[in-house]
């Protein structure tokens, strides 16, 4: 049987590093990085902690022999392979709405900590979910420090992405899709809860695409 390719990519970095390590070879997976400059690079990701992936991405390009540290603010978009699953981080501007407190890491400092007051808006790099005319993503959240808070994040084109994890759902979900007015019925009447997000996602993105085409068509 024919080795997997994205398999062959990773062998051929971890061996152009002399890793040696099963624990460190675990956590490569290959993968690619889109800089802001619109640059392409192949390679392999390091895995790290879903807070950590948010804020840097640990690559290493197939061309060099050392891992690169890359910050949100160098990164547009990333992804890599797990098994038959492709998984895509996309960087958005996050409007924080409370208190936070990110660790940043500072040339001659072990480490930083910087506070961003309630309503800042910061770059995170989030996993995508869902593409369309609205994009549904994961945020992972950690107030207490002691725990990953998953949340769901919607995006309309290159809006401002907007948080569900405080919505009175259905009504704001309503308010949310109030383009298609069907869908909207629906969810004023209860016919979908949160736990039906991607459902209504993709049957908004559904009927956005069919009636972008119609227009299209009609022209």
């Amino acid at each position: 049987m024919a080795a997997n390719p994205t398999f062959r990519l990773l062998t051929v970095v971890l061996a152009s590093l002399g890793f040696e390590s099963l624990a460190i070879a675990q956590r490569m997976v290959p993968g690619y990085v889109v800089l802001t400059s619109g640059e392409s690079l192949q390679g392999a990701i390091r895995l790290s902690s879903p807070i950590e992936q948010q804020l840097e991405v640990r690559f290493i390009p197939l061309a060099a022999n050392q891992v690169l540290k890359l910050p949100v603010t160098k990164v547009r978009a990333y992804g890599y392979v797990i098994g038959e699953d492709t998984v895509r981080y996309v960087a958005c501007p996050v409007q924080l709405g409370y208190p936070v407190v990110f660790r940043s890491r500072v040339a001659g400092q072990s480490s930083a900590f910087t506070e961003t007051t309630a309503n800042d808006t910061v770059w995170l790099l989030l996993k995508q979910v869902m593409a369309g005319p609205v994009q549904l993503y994961e945020r992972y959240d950690s107030r207490s420090g002691s725990f990953s808070l998953r949340q769901y994040v919607l995006r309309k084109g290159r809006g401002l992405p907007v948080n569900t994890y405080w919505w009175n759902f259905p009504k704001d979900a309503a308010t949310f899709f109030k383009e298609y007015p069907a869908l909207t019925a629906q969810l004023r009447t209860k016919q979908y809860h949160a736990r039906d997000l991607k459902t209504v996602v993709w049957l908004y993105n559904t009927w956005q695409l069919a009636s972008a085409k119609q227009a299209t068509h009609d022209e």
